[in-house]
């Protein structure tokens, strides 16, 4: 008995590859379906492609729940390669045909249950797999055969997502790319990523118009991360800025930075010095308040390795200290604007003066001066009397703010100096 199971089991096989197919109903095993052979054409039944997601819309014309894809080995139809069955939704069915993956053009039909069968529709073949490769030190994607970097044009046919993305992203709502670089391939929202480093997934944009074609393979480029800033260290009380070895600045305008702006640079630097090593002129440098800098600091790109993200240092106002002279008083004080001139000419007949200091409310500043140049005495609030020799010669400043982290107040650069000699006879134009 089981042996003549078996043998008719295998008949009914035979017969069922003859007269009919074995189905499959949406990519799952499904019960053998016998049918009979059909030359017929349904008005009404198609394959309606949709290159831009390279989905195809099935659509029949009657009550049936499931309809067959065939894949056919030419625009004959003479062989089937391949067939599925899918089921039918009001007379219509979603189907994704990136299963097809074809570098030639392939052959889809449409077979019902009954055997009645629609025309062949064509679907162009995909675009060959593109090579495009990432220069992470000038930024740039380039042609992987030529080694080029891609125009902004041809970059217009591309498209791309994160690795686990689902969203196929270009540069703005025109479609339109700016120019080859990797700021101008990216959304604010893939910004971060490519930052910290990330794999993009890029491939060449279906074309809808025209001789129609679905997207091409995709490929993975790994962006590598780019470096933190470099540490920058301010220290008001010392008048410095410690840069690390291998960066290099820029100073922060207006106009948007180019690699050409920017200028080797390392070591201790008080302020003017930094500011004269970024390029500014010395005539535009105010030295008393520095007019409030900005110097961008970044690791210089390496042959194999781009250039690191960016620190910005701010070079805060300092003090401007202004002096007030009568006969027998000197009056310092912080004030605004433009600070006195670096040396002044004391005249006064009188060896005992005051020096009085006039506090900022705001911010009440340490003033100091010095009767030989190195020891610095400091003013405390309200006046005191100096005694001066004629020749003699006094400086005086208002010290250094120091940052602080607690009250988030900002630091401060030691004022301009100014120089006082003391003459005991007028001089002419005194």
């Amino acid at each position: 008995n089981i042996m003549l199971k078996k043998k008719f089991f295998a008949k009914a096989l035979a017969f069922a590859m003859v007269m009919g197919t074995v189905s499959v109903y949406g990519g799952a095993a499904a019960p053998i379906s016998i049918v009979q052979a059909s030359d017929s054409t349904a008005s009404g039944m198609m394959i309606t492609v949709d290159y831009s997601t390279f989905e195809a819309t099935l659509t029949i014309n009657g009550d049936e729940k499931y309809v067959c894809l065939q894949v056919l080995k030419d625009s004959q139809g003479s062989k089937v390669s391949s067939e599925i069955w899918y089921p039918v939704d009001n007379q219509k069915a979603v189907v994704d045909l990136s299963f097809l993956k074809a570098a030639k053009p392939s052959y889809l039909r449409l077979r019902t249950s009954t055997g009645v069968e629609s025309a062949i529709t064509t679907v162009n073949a995909q675009p060959k797999k593109i090579s495009i490769k990432y220069d992470a030190v000038k930024k740039e994607f380039l042609d992987g055969k030529t080694k080029l970097a891609i125009t902004s044009a041809d970059l217009e046919k591309y498209e791309y997502k994160t690795l686990y993305g689902s969203y196929w992203g270009t540069i703005n709502s025109s479609n339109a790319f700016a120019s080859s670089t990797l700021d101008s391939f990216i959304t604010d929202k893939l910004d971060s990523a490519i930052k910290s480093g990330t794999t993009l997934v890029i491939r060449k944009k279906a074309v809808t118009t025209g001789e129609q074609a679905p997207a091409s393979p995709e490929v993975k480029i790994k962006i590598p991360a780019i470096a933190k800033a470099p540490k920058v260290k301010v220290t008001y009380e010392k008048g410095k800025i410690q840069l690390p070895k291998g960066v290099e600045i820029a100073v922060l305008g207006a106009a948007t930075l180019t690699d050409d702006d920017f200028r080797a640079v390392e070591g201790s630097l008080t302020p003017t010095e930094l500011l004269k090593k970024a390029g500014v002129t010395e005539g535009n440098i105010d030295q008393n308040i520095y007019n409030g800098y900005t110097i961008v600091v970044r690791t210089k790109a390496t042959t194999k390795k781009p250039a690191s993200n960016m620190a910005f240092v701010t070079i805060n106002s300092s003090p401007v200290l202004q002096l007030e002279t009568s006969s027998k008083t000197i009056k310092a004080k912080v004030g605004s604007g433009t600070a006195n001139t670096s040396k002044i000419d004391y005249v006064m007949n009188e060896k005992d003066i005051k020096l009085t200091v006039t506090p900022d409310a705001t911010n009440p500043y340490t003033f100091s001066y010095s009767l030989d140049g190195k020891k610095w005495i400091t003013l405390s609030t309200g006046a005191t009397t100096v005694a001066l020799e004629d020749g003699a010669k006094i400086k005086f400043r208002v010290a250094a703010v120091k940052e602080n982290e607690l009250t988030k107040t900002k630091g401060a650069f030691e004022s301009n100096e100014i120089e006082l000699e003391f003459k005991s006879t007028p001089t002419a134009g005194g």
